[in-house]
């Protein structure tokens, strides 16, 4: 019977429109009827996204997870190949390969360096989870949540944040340069956002990125557009920072 079964369940995921039907047919074959799915669910022709969805959902179902990674994957290769950069996040994410997400988390930080906008707002809005999957996503989310701070006017949040971005160094070394420019609104703020030991940690970050030679050329040009204003307001902020740390110190002790 079992014999009968898979070459029916066969011939029917060879239909386009009925191969639904025929992997339900080999749920009902105990021996090979897995192995089976397996390896017709791999073949079927995937024209629209949605039918890569019925894939994924049917393999997920049966526990198939290399049918799910290799579908997403092909599915995230292809929304790469449209310059879908964020659809072929989404894909990623969903397959859980975490090298392809990594190189897809720097597409979009390239991209944000080139243009300035994120082009996948949503996607970096709702990770959840998956901001775990590499480090570079990790850094990706919590770049996305410090425009979400600066939009709400939470400006000594967004300070503390940007530095840490910069301080964990989980940014590749070229978007150091756009993290110390975003510094320089807070360096110039009234209300100091900086601590003295936040601002010195700024300033090497700045003098590790004068000595690098090997910066691609536009950050290496914005870095030199950039660097004197940006010491004269990391030198602002130590004098005020520092100011600001003594009077309080002056004060404890007279409390004290």
């Amino acid at each position: 019977r079992e014999f009968l079964l898979l070459d029916y369940a066969t011939s029917l995921c060879s239909h386009n429109s009925l191969w639904q039907v025929g992997v339900l047919y080999l749920d009902q074959c105990p021996v090979q009827g897995r192995q089976r799915a397996e390896l017709l669910l791999e073949r079927v022709a995937i024209h629209t996204e949605h039918k890569a969805n019925k894939v994924v959902q049917m393999a997920a179902e049966r526990g198939l997870h290399s049918v799910v990674t290799s579908t997403c994957k092909v599915m995230g290769m292809r929304a790469l190949q449209a310059a879908n950069t964020g659809s072929a996040m989404a894909w990623a994410l969903q397959s859980g390969d975490a090298k392809f997400t990594t190189f897809l988390a720097d597409k979009l930080l390239a991209e944000y360096a080139s243009s300035g906008t994120f082009s996948s707002t949503d996607l970096l809005d709702n990770l959840g989870a998956s901001i775990i999957v590499s480090d570079r996503l990790t850094f990706l989310g919590k770049y996305r949540e410090f425009h979400k701070l600066v939009s709400d006017a939470e400006f000594s949040q967004a300070a503390t944040l940007l530095h840490s971005l910069l301080w964990s160094k989980l940014a590749p070394k070229y978007f150091w340069v756009t993290l110390l420019i975003d510094c320089i609104p807070f360096l110039s703020a009234e209300q100091v956002l900086f601590s003295s030991t936040q601002t010195y940690e700024l300033l090497q970050c700045l003098q590790d990125l004068a000595r690098d030679t090997s910066l691609p050329t536009k950050q290496q040009l914005l870095l030199e557009e950039h660097e004197m204003r940006l010491r004269l307001a990391l030198a602002k902020n130590l004098a005020l920072a520092l100011t600001k740390e003594g009077d309080s110190n002056t004060v404890e002790q007279v409390v004290w």
